[in-house]
């Protein structure tokens, strides 16, 4: 039976591997990207007038006495995952904005007013974040709380999969995966067997991270959402 590449980091590609194994779908975790926590300073919910979340691993490596937070506190979420996984860690009044960070700027434009402060834990600071908040006068940080890098701990494993005729598809669920696996593609000199690949994508950003690698067979999820996302797996490797 063929088998899917996950390129997420160990945790969410583990998980993601028990999804599909409910669907009798094999699949391989090759991390092509690894989350390290950051220490950083303590925040006071009191400093802060909204909470922003991108990504999962925002929520995993941010620190923060959710007792604190009250009410009135607004938090915002991308993506379903991002506010359950904030609802577990105890966080109230979320709201979540499927899609990328143009939806999340335009569920964002009513709450916004003079002298908002915001707060982005994240691994780096987002550029167009930081002009749309500028543009409503609001006070934007960045909080690096957990930083990205590019591995690839079994390039064998991962060679195999790439030459293999029988194993076709390959799950990429974010830009900078995307970058990642695109540079072990071109250092293992293995460029030609992508087209022989099915890609599936979490967004068209994604996409085009890809592109360089030439005329590859890349099927982008419907909205950027990680069960979208396995609903597509599931579609296109049983036909």
């Amino acid at each position: 039976m063929s088998k899917i590449l996950l390129t997420r980091p160990k945790k969410d590609g583990l998980k993601t591997s028990l999804t599909l194994k409910r669907f009798l779908i094999q699949s391989l975790c090759l991390p092509l990207i690894e989350i390290k926590k950051e220490i950083h300073p303590k925040i006071y919910s009191s400093e802060y007038d909204i909470f922003l979340f991108t990504s999962k691993n925002g929520v995993r490596n941010f620190k923060i006495d959710v007792k604190e937070l009250n009410e009135d506190k607004i938090t915002f979420a991308v993506g379903r995952e991002t506010k359950n996984l904030l609802v577990d860690y105890g966080f109230k009044n979320v709201i979540s904005v499927n899609g990328n960070l143009e939806d999340l700027k335009k569920g964002m434009v009513k709450y916004l007013k003079k002298g908002l402060r915001i707060l982005h834990p994240t691994s780096s600071k987002n550029k167009s974040l930081e002009q749309f908040f500028f543009k409503y006068k609001c006070n934007y940080s960045h909080l690096k709380c957990y930083s990205v890098f590019k591995v690839n701990k079994n390039k064998k494993l991962f060679e195999r999969f790439m030459i293999s005729e029988n194993d076709k598809i390959i799950a990429i669920f974010s830009s900078f995966t995307a970058k990642s696996f695109v540079e072990q593609v071109i250092k293992l000199n293995l460029s030609e067997h992508c087209k022989d690949k099915i890609f599936i994508v979490i967004s068209e950003n994604v996409r085009n991270e890809l592109e360089c690698l030439g005329r590859c067979n890349i099927e982008i999820a419907n909205r950027p959402d990680e069960n979208e996302m396995i609903s597509l797996i599931i579609k296109k490797y049983w036909g």
